[in-house]
């Protein structure tokens, strides 16, 4: 991921956060978020296990569709993992939570079929974030482009 900081900090207390976009004027701001995202990864893992365990057809047709993706795609931006299953009839079952489509995307990163690249605008109307991450593919048969496509960043 490329950010606009290669180290940012919060000007009252001096906390070093690494790579990121903005740091922090006060410690108010950025109390918890550590915190925050190491939950937030714990809570996306336990949701892929949820489904592995209550729905493993739909696990088993998401990682068929992202393959599919992947396999003739080198860059995929987050949200065209869920689309491209809407595409091909596959949704997610009434008893997983819908962070399961994030914490997919999650789990394709763990095996090691994907990498991020940057934080872009996302374009598909399900999502409700204002940036989604913009990924490698690992397993593409396409041939790597000399350049990334022009993109929507800001």
């Amino acid at each position: 991921m490329e950010y606009k900081f290669q180290n940012t900090f919060c000007s009252q207390c001096g906390e070093e956060f690494g790579p990121g976009d903005h740091g922090f004027s006060s410690c108010k701001s950025h109390r918890g978020t550590k915190e925050r995202m190491e939950e937030a990864m714990v809570l996306a893992d336990r949701c892929w296990s949820k489904a592995a365990k209550a729905a493993p057809e739909f696990v088993e047709q998401y990682l068929a569709s992202a393959e599919e993706l992947l396999l003739n795609r080198f860059i995929v931006r987050g949200d065209e993992f869920r689309e491209h299953c809407r595409r091909r009839m596959i949704f997610l079952p009434k008893a997983l939570h819908h962070n399961t489509w994030v914490s997919g995307v999650r789990a394709l990163s763990l095996i090691g079929w994907i990498e991020p690249i940057m934080k872009v605008t996302p374009e598909q109307g399900h999502n409700h974030m204002d940036k989604v991450t913009l990924w490698r593919s690992k397993i593409t048969r396409e041939q790597t482009p000399k350049k990334l496509p022009q993109l929507d960043l800001f």
